[in-house]
């Protein structure tokens, strides 16, 4: 039985050295033009095989948007522009960055 778990314990740590979950994610918004901007911190070797599988961007607690990828657009950041028009002070604004291989990592943001 110790051998068994002794022989898990290396297996998954070695899983976890090719898979790991985005280091961050950094979000602004651009009141003048409705934009948010999200980055997602996510170093990789190979964007089309490890990378952002989806972001799910909520607003007030409320699912506003799921978006979905095939592949990184980059190999260290993946970044990209989301128009949500109209927000006003206090609405908070959440983002979820699900990675294709493990894990997951979310900001969140409070409109001034």
């Amino acid at each position: 039985m110790k051998s068994f778990l002794l022989c898990l314990v290396f297996i998954l740590s070695g899983l976890s050295a090719y898979a790991h979950p985005p280091k961050s994610v950094e979000l602004s918004y651009d009141a003048d033009k409705g934009e948010l901007n999200i980055s997602v911190v996510h170093p990789v070797k190979d964007v089309k095989s490890h990378y952002i599988k989806d972001v799910i961007i909520s607003l007030n607690g409320e699912e506003k948007e799921l978006i979905k990828y095939e592949k990184q657009s980059d190999s260290e950041t993946f970044s990209f522009t989301y128009q949500i028009a109209g927000l006003k002070g206090g609405d908070v604004i959440n983002v979820v960055a699900d990675c294709n291989k493990f894990g997951k990592r979310s900001a969140e943001l409070v409109i001034d």
